[in-house]
């Protein structure tokens, strides 16, 4: 009877320990994800972006990394710790921003992560968007 408590914990153990690295394993990183990004092409430069923005707004606790790119637009990095997690920050900006009229901006999900592509100037480089969606696609 003793060795089937000792076997049952043990695989219940291991149950859980597969449940948690799964999940580990849907989980992108910000290291990843820029690394993705300059690979397919984005020219990034890490910066603080000192005009607020609802781009860069924290959302569901997260802070967004902030870059600017090539054609010095804007792209907010949102990393999430969950895909539900980040489902309530999508949830919480569209809530925020319901009644605005946002400039143009391209978003992309994919897992934990958010990102928003947007440039203040009024000019949407399409070749940077297309590097990336390619960069997005490839994580």
């Amino acid at each position: 009877m003793k060795k089937i408590k000792i076997v049952l914990t043990l695989f219940l153990i291991s149950l859980l320990l597969i449940g948690c690295s799964k999940e580990r394993a849907n989980q992108l990183e910000l290291d990843n994800v820029i690394k993705q990004l300059t690979t397919s092409g984005v020219e990034l430069e890490e910066a603080t972006i000192h005009n607020p923005s609802v781009f860069g707004a924290t959302l569901n606790g997260v802070v967004p990394a902030e870059y600017r790119t090539k054609d010095n637009g804007e792209l907010y990095v949102y990393v999430f710790a969950s895909k539900k997690d980040l489902d309530q920050g999508v949830d919480e900006f569209k809530e925020m921003t319901e009644t605005m009229e946002l400039i143009r901006h391209s978003k992309y999900v994919i897992d934990n992560i958010l990102i928003f592509y947007v440039n203040s100037e009024g000019v949407f480089d399409e070749e940077v968007n297309q590097e990336i969606i390619e960069g997005m696609e490839s994580l």
